[in-house]
């Protein structure tokens, strides 16, 4: 007897850079979807690093839009836009 499944499955996409930018020099990823899955990567990495009591240097906390249309990561904290 064969049993189907009526559920989904989902098709994990590869959140790899593309190449490089040729005006920052950073790593591109062509959607802004590749750069979120790639933070997320850097977080679970550094949760498991720091169970075992290491480090990580991978310190990327945002995605930005880069002026190549593409998505870059970096450590640096989002700047604010509130004017008084």
């Amino acid at each position: 007897m064969t049993i189907h499944s009526s559920t989904r499955t989902r098709t994990r996409r590869a959140h790899k850079p593309s190449a490089k930018c040729p005006i920052s020099g950073k790593y591109r990823y062509d959607e802004r979807h590749d750069a979120q899955l790639a933070l997320k990567s850097a977080r679970n990495l550094r949760s498991s690093l720091a169970v075992l009591e290491m480090s990580s240097s991978w310190t990327v906390v945002r995605a930005y839009r880069c002026e190549c249309f593409g998505w870059h990561l970096t450590s640096r904290a989002a700047q604010s836009t509130t004017t008084n």
